[in-house]
């Protein structure tokens, strides 16, 4: 009984493999009309080529009692079977010329055959004289009629088949004859002009396509390290071929290898087997460590802001913890208060990113805060491009005005005395920025003052 059982799992298990077989054949029908048929008969009774007719002939006959043997030769174009398949099987189906000119259909002791042909022709040239080669190697047998009309379907050319695959510069076709050419003999198909297709040569190819290879690739970076580890998604190809990028190359199909310097690379694998050769390229962005750290320098309400990190390649994002922001690797913010402000860098690159918060307090020394707010006034606010500073009290001393952009760049400078002390106060033209917050900083003889002001965008 067991073993009864395991020659059923036996067999389950072929049966399974043969269906899963049978899922990845293909079949190529090749049934070529006048225009791309290449085919052409020979005659003992004519120097000049047949190309044009619609018989597929083998033929001992006579015309006014003069004998004549007659052959024909077919090609087939089977460039369109992918490269590296496998040729499973291939079937000739040959269709009797029901309406052939010649004397009588099939007839006759007309057993035929099918050879390999093995040197070059061409069916506009071709003639009895100068006809190709052939071998009787795999020679296929086309056995007698059985009737006028008989159609030869399913006829076995596998061999032929896969040996013109294998040497597609050996594809020289078919020839058809009588395995006795004596008269009154003959076989009678229709070639590839015929008018009917359904009477056209057929060939049939099963083949299992070739596999392509696959490049696709994943790696990953080793931790405070320039060391790249590469894997391949599938490991079944013949070779590999791995470009760094940098110059450096391996054939090793998952290869370890360590970068010298930060950077992107584009690293290239060329994979091949029997199929086809293909190339993946991607981008391998190999980093250095990054950090947030910052440090600044505090002037009355005006901070400088430096970063400890700054190199190519580096994006920086600033909140001054007063609802402003800056992409500024070394901002200058102005704040409208004296106050404790939390401060947070994100520093990225392409690999990570990172942030940093530290606190930091802005002590007024001097005049109070409520004081301060005295001492000047900029109006309007908003504006759509004019501001005037006039002094709150007359013995107040302007030092310098300095405004500060959208993102922290100065976009205005006063520093004259005559302009700054004027009895009218300052007037200063904004109307040729962009809308947006602008930071003065005006320094005076009792300390600096900051204000911001709304320039409102232009319609």
């Amino acid at each position: 009984m067991k073993s009864l059982i395991s020659l059923f799992f036996i067999l389950l298990c072929i049966f399974s493999g043969l269906v899963s077989n049978s899922q990845n054949i293909e079949t190529l029908v090749l049934r070529p009309g006048p225009e791309v048929g290449f085919d052409a008969e020979v005659r003992t009774d004519m120097n000049y080529p047949i190309w044009y007719d619609d018989d597929f002939i083998a033929n001992a006959w006579t015309v006014s009692g003069n004998p004549f043997l007659q052959r024909s030769l077919i090609k087939f174009d089977l460039t369109s079977i992918p490269q590296g398949s496998e040729i499973v099987s291939a079937r000739l189906s040959l269709f009797c010329n029901t309406t052939s000119g010649h004397h009588q259909l099939h007839a006759g002791l007309n057993s035929s055959y099918l050879l390999r042909i093995t040197s070059e022709w061409d069916q506009y040239s071709v003639v009895w004289d100068n006809q190709p080669d052939v071998t009787m190697d795999n020679a296929v047998i086309l056995p007698q009629s059985s009737y006028q009309t008989q159609d030869y379907s399913d006829i076995d050319v596998t061999s032929h088949i896969i040996y013109f695959y294998n040497h597609p510069q050996l594809n020289y076709g078919f020839l058809l004859k009588l395995v006795e050419e004596d008269l009154y003999s003959a076989l009678v198909f229709a070639s590839s002009n015929h008018l009917d297709a359904l009477k056209r040569p057929l060939l049939e190819i099963d083949y299992i396509p070739c596999q392509k290879p696959d490049t696709s690739f994943s790696y990953s970076i080793s931790e405070n390290s320039n060391k790249v580890s590469f894997a391949l998604t599938s490991n079944n190809s013949t070779t590999y071929w791995w470009d760094f990028g940098n110059g450096y190359y391996s054939d090793i199909p998952e290869p370890v290898f360590t970068y010298q310097q930060t950077g992107n690379y584009n690293v290239c694998l060329t994979v091949s087997n029997e199929c086809d050769t293909l190339t993946n390229c991607e981008t391998v962005v190999v980093c250095s460590d990054i950090n947030a750290k910052f440090n600044y320098d505090v002037e009355g309400t005006s901070v400088e802001f430096q970063p400890e990190l700054s190199a190519e390649g580096i994006q920086y994002l600033w909140d001054f913890g007063d609802g402003f922001l800056s992409y500024l690797p070394e901002p200058v913010h102005n704040f409208n208060n004296f106050d404790d402000y939390i401060i947070c860098l994100t520093v990225s690159n392409e690999c990570n990113s990172v942030q940093y918060c530290d606190s930091i307090s802005l002590k007024l020394f001097g005049a109070e805060n409520k004081e301060f707010n005295l001492l000047l006034t900029l109006y309007p606010n908003p504006t759509s491009g004019m501001i005037c500073i006039r002094k709150g009290e007359t013995s107040l001393i302007f030092n310098n005005v300095t405004v500060y952009g959208t993102k922290g760049e100065i976009v205005l400078n006063i520093s004259e005395f005559s302009q700054l002390n004027r009895t009218e106060g300052i007037n200063c033209d904004l109307s040729n920025f962009s809308g947006g917050l602008y930071s003065f900083v005006i320094e005076t003889d009792k300390g600096k003052i900051n204000r911001r002001v709304i320039l409102q965008s232009k319609k």
